[in-house]
This record gives C-alpha cells, sequence and structure tokens, in this order.
C-alpha cells in the first residue's frame, strides 16, 4: 500500500503507540509505518509517543526493538534514519 494513503493507520495510532508497541504484531506495524512513512509530521506523533515510553519499551519482549538492552536497537535505528539533527542529539 503507498505510504501516502496509510494516514488513516498512523491516526488510529495516536495515544496507542506504547501499548501497540508491546504486542508481537502491532511492534511490526509500527516498525514498517517508520520504515515506509517518509511524511515527518505524520512520523512525528508515533515517534514522539516511543520517546515517552522509552525505559518501558526498552525492557519488553516486543517493545525491546528500541534500546540497547538484549534484544534491542531496530525500532531506535529507525527513529534515528528518520529523526533530524537536533533529535538525533537529543538526551
Amino acid at each position: 500500500m503507498p505510504a501516502e494513503r496509510i494516514g488513516f493507520v498512523i491516526a488510529a495510532f495516536r495515544g496507542q503507540v506504547s501499548t501497540l508497541s508491546t504486542h508481537p504484531y502491532g511492534c511490526r506495524v509500527i516498525q514498517r509505518t517508520l520504515e515506509h512513512c517518509s511524511d515527518d509530521e505524520e512520523t512525528r506523533c508515533i515517534i514522539d509517543e516511543i520517546l515517552e515510553s522509552a525505559f518501558a519499551l526498552a525492557h519488553d519482549q516486543y517493545g525491546n526493538y528500541m534500546s540497547q538492552h538484549k534484544y534491542a536497537s531496530n525500532v531506535v535505528e529507525k527513529c534515528l534514519e528518520h529523526a533530524d539533527n537536533t533529535e538525533r542529539v537529543a538526551d
């Protein structure tokens, strides 16, 4: 599906990113959305919610695809790929 046609999916994520990130299939949907959606405004809400829950997600079996934890780094890698320079250097 073309990225410009998945706005409704991203809208459905709002407020649910942390919960979806801990689901075995939800985490994959979020990863693929970040990989294939080039609209920074649309993905910003997803990245912001991931960052708000980063510590908890880093230790979750599925949400951990965003940390340096044992299962780590996939989501953090995607966030860094899609973040601007200011966001990349933020604490």
